[in-house]
């Protein structure tokens, strides 16, 4: 390989474009690009990491989510009531057959109308929510960085699973409102546009009651 020649690994097909653009860019020329599956070590790693993650950060969600069950935020039981009338045929209405908007996150509403559908009580319901939005959170925060530095993915995914901002929102939409956002990060670094629209489209439906 000759001076100014850069051999170049990338993560899948979307990922190689972006390698010779940034290869190009910085004056050297890209002589091989090779993708990390071929060589399957570093993909077994990160594969093996994330799952560990998704144990821990769910086992952690889990507990947490049981430790906050007397500290649920009053709104949620106005987004629980809205559902529970929705599921029940009542309408969109806090009180049944009265036409009314209290939430500010509709999407989190008929998520909550499903999870109530499938037989799991309010409360439970509301900490459940709470639980996957946190776990989910953690995880998509992991895997941006899992491939940069290990630690530094598993500390901000902690940092998120503790953050203030999220369990005093214990109940309400506010975490899959992270999950969105995490989520159109990762879109954009992956440079998978159509879900990015998509994502961003449902984050307008899951805008916080304390953003407002």
């Amino acid at each position: 390989m000759g001076a100014g020649e850069q051999v170049c690994a990338y993560d899948d097909q979307n990922d190689r474009a972006r390698v010779i653009e940034e290869q190009a860019n910085s004056g050297q020329r890209v002589v091989e690009v090779r993708s990390y599956r071929g060589a399957g070590t570093d993909t077994f790693r990160l594969t093996k990491n994330l799952f560990i993650w998704v144990f821990l950060a769910g086992s952690s969600s889990i507990v947490l989510a049981y430790s906050m069950r007397h500290a649920v935020v009053d709104d949620a039981y106005i987004y629980l009531q809205v559902a529970r009338n929705f599921k029940e045929g009542f309408g969109w209405s806090f009180n049944k057959n009265e036409l009314s908007n209290p939430c500010t996150g509709p999407m989190y509403v008929l998520f909550l109308a499903s999870l109530l559908r499938l037989g799991i009580p309010g409360e439970a319901a509301l900490l459940l929510s709470f639980s996957l939005s946190t776990m989910i959170g953690a995880c998509i925060l992991f895997r941006l960085f899992d491939r940069a530095d290990l630690v530094f993915a598993v500390a901000s995914s902690t940092i998120f699973l503790t953050s203030t901002t999220l369990l005093t929102a214990c109940g309400l939409e506010t975490g899959w409102f992270f999950v969105g956002v995490l989520g159109a990060i990762w879109c954009y670094q992956k440079r998978r546009w159509l879900r990015l629209g998509l994502l961003l489209g449902i984050l307008h439906l899951f805008v916080p009651t304390e953003f407002c």
